[in-house]
């Protein structure tokens, strides 16, 4: 009754299919609320453990103003073999100087295909950060959209992607700068081996009234294999002349001087590779609350 109105108000079937699939077919759900002027004492945790066939779970967060959590959401497969699809739906309201870390951890079977929407919506003076860590499934799609909706708001999306054999992982995100004065920051890592394949595709929307926008994206990859790929699309739409904005993409293979400088140290090949490809993806799993 308390999500009555509410859930399916950020995320609208009209205009995506995999939203009006969720709607049609979720199967399992839960909502976390943090009340107001609360500070949650430890990380909420919700898991959803995807089964032969396909999934639609479904998570509305509501943080309430003033509030202060931590929610982390598992995706994980019940048999790790098996074939499936998850189609996950997120509905994330903020209000007025509510903070919020949400922690995506996709770990699935390396036969599941997986896609998420996650919709986020900012009032004044709140503060959202994303992490989005992909490491499983064999076809994975993220698609973050995070509305600026009050002055002051603060969104950081943060991600690392990693990609084995011929997995293919894409992120999508859009940050609608709607009003004045808010802050955007963007940062995802891919780190692909093998047949891998990545997408990063990062819009940023600046209003036309949206004065005092402060927005950077960047998105570094590492690729260590010839056959891997990576696509890659920093965006920035801009409607008005006050605003500091900052996109760019770095596409790179390991330092051959660096991995030698390791090998005369001491350090096997395997060890020296493990510890440039960790040093490389750090930044991301470091800012982890």
């Amino acid at each position: 009754g308390e999500l009555e109105g509410r859930l399916g108000s950020l995320a609208d079937p009209k205009r995506d299919a995999f939203v009006a699939l969720n709607t049609a077919f979720f199967d399992d759900g839960a909502a976390v609320v943090v009340p107001r002027d609360t500070a949650l004492d430890a990380p909420a945790r919700v898991r959803f453990e995807a089964g032969a066939g396909m999934s639609s779970p479904r998570l509305w967060i509501d943080a309430e103003p003033g509030s202060r959590g931590v929610v982390v959401v598992d995706f994980a497969s019940r048999a790790s073999g098996s074939a499936h699809f998850t189609n996950a739906l997120l509905e994330l309201q903020l209000g007025a100087n509510a903070s919020l870390d949400v922690v995506l951890l996709q770990c699935e079977g390396d036969r599941a295909l997986h896609v998420l929407r996650a919709f986020a919506q900012l009032e004044r003076d709140a503060r959202l950060r994303v992490h989005t860590l992909s490491l499983g499934g064999a076809l994975v799609r993220n698609d973050v959209e995070v509305v600026l909706a009050g002055e002051g708001a603060e969104a950081e999306l943060l991600g690392l992607f990693v990609g084995a054999g011929e997995r293919h992982v894409d992120n999508h995100t859009l940050v609608d700068h709607a009003v004045p004065h808010c802050t955007s920051r963007e940062l995802y890592k891919g780190v692909l081996g093998d047949a891998a394949r990545g997408v990063f595709r990062g819009r940023v929307l600046v209003r036309p009234g949206a004065r005092k926008t402060s927005a950077e994206q960047h998105n570094p990859n590492l690729l260590l294999s010839s056959r891997a790929e990576i696509d890659t699309k920093p965006q920035l739409e801009i409607y008005n002349d006050d605003v500091r904005c900052s996109h760019g993409s770095t596409i790179g293979r390991l330092d051959r001087d660096a991995l030698f400088f390791l090998r005369s140290r001491g350090l096997s090949l395997e060890s020296a590779y493990r510890m440039l490809v960790e040093a490389f993806a750090s930044e991301v799993p470091d800012e982890l609350p």
